[in-house]
């Protein structure tokens, strides 16, 4: 069967207009998964998961330009097998798996994790802080003549402040928030992360400090520049689009840059023990700063997988099963322990609204991993 052959069967199927032998042909390879896997989906819910995971494959086969996986010389398998062991079950999902070759094992869970969701705590200059998961939209603060209003999960100031004051705005694990700062610039934060601001920039540059991620579209002013601090790291806006990671379990800080240019530096203070300190990047650019204080820079960055997370979704790129943990244990707010070695590494993608259970059932069917949710723990098991 030909791709294109095949893209109209699934056409077809999800329009109702099979013939009963073609129905039967989709139908019998979707129960063969289910077989083939521990995992039990729910009968209400398995004819809603069959056709987001025929809407999934389509998509991938249009987005796709590399090889879903590496196949050994003497054996081949038509496009459609690719696709089916790839258990595409998220809206706009899809996976891909770098190995030899895929058979999936599913291990079973005994409970299951929900999403995270928006919601911020907001602490003000005077340590008043304020849930903005409880309030509605409208004024949730007033201060030094400056109100803070929440519109639709996102924050603003107005007003003119009488005095300076800062804000401290902070996401726990299983949370995201976006804000307008005073000037404008947008940021959104991710789960575990937090940003300092004054209610009003005066100065002669614009200062906040984050901890955690955030990404920045920064209202340029060319005669006050936008910096950031975080860790041993001063990054200053040139007119940009960024993002910033600075999560203290990842092995470096990392900016990469969308839009326009923004310049990385050690902190004044800080002692370098290698060059270069500081350094611009270009659009498409990550710059890494090492505990060191060493800068270094790769080009061509994957910039959906680097901000998937702003826009509600799960992207990688070739990452490993730590990396890919640490984001599930910031989003679903759970600790994550390994069982064994796992060299293998991933790419695809899935709505960061799904529950946790969707997502590691994916992983699990490339055979090299499964996992165990007890309370608030995954447990990662290298397949043997």
């Amino acid at each position: 069967m030909t791709q294109e052959a095949a893209e109209i069967l699934l056409q077809r199927y999800r329009e109702g207009i099979c013939t009963p032998e073609e129905t039967a042909w989709v139908e019998n390879w979707f129960q063969s998964l289910q077989e083939q896997s521990t995992w039990q989906v729910p009968p209400a819910e398995a004819v809603m998961i069959r056709e987001r995971m025929l809407a999934a494959i389509r998509e991938s086969m249009e987005e796709a330009t590399t090889p879903v996986y590496r196949l050994p010389p003497q054996r081949r398998f038509p496009w459609w097998a690719a696709a089916a062991v790839l258990l595409l079950m998220g809206a706009s999902a899809w996976w891909m798996y770098h190995q030899t070759h895929i058979t999936p094992v599913v291990a079973q869970a005994h409970t299951d994790l929900a999403p995270g969701h928006a919601g911020a705590l907001l602490t003000l200059a005077n340590g008043q802080q304020v849930l903005l998961d409880s309030v509605g939209n409208g004024p949730v603060a007033s201060q030094h003549g400056v109100q803070v209003v929440q519109q639709h999960g996102q924050l603003a100031y107005t007003g003119v402040p009488q005095e300076m004051a800062y804000n401290t705005l902070s996401t726990p694990a299983g949370k995201t928030y976006r804000i307008v700062l005073p000037d404008g610039t947008q940021v959104w934060l991710n789960a575990a992360s937090s940003i300092t601001y004054p209610v009003a920039f005066t100065g002669k540059d614009r200062q906040v400090s984050m901890t955690g991620e955030a990404y920045f579209e920064v209202a340029h002013r060319p005669q006050q520049p936008f910096r950031i601090k975080c860790g041993h790291a001063l990054i200053e806006d040139i007119g940009t689009a960024f993002n910033v990671n600075a999560y203290t379990d990842e092995a470096a800080l990392t900016t990469t840059l969308v839009e326009g240019a923004v310049k990385i530096a050690l902190q004044p203070g800080t002692a370098a023990v290698a060059r270069p300190a500081s350094t611009v990047l270009k659009p498409g650019e990550q710059a890494a700063l090492q505990a060191s204080g060493e800068i270094t820079v790769a080009s061509e960055v994957d910039l959906r997988a680097v901000t998937a997370w702003k826009d509600g979704n799960f992207r990688f790129n070739n990452a490993d099963i730590h990396t890919i943990m640490r984001q599930v244990a910031r989003w679903y707010n759970v600790q994550v322990i390994y069982e064994g070695d796992i060299e293998a590494t991933f790419s695809g993608g899935i709505s960061r609204d799904v529950n946790a259970s969707e997502l590691l059932h994916i992983l699990e069917s490339t055979d090299k991993v499964r996992f165990e949710i007890s309370s608030k723990t995954i447990t990662v098991k290298a397949v043997k």
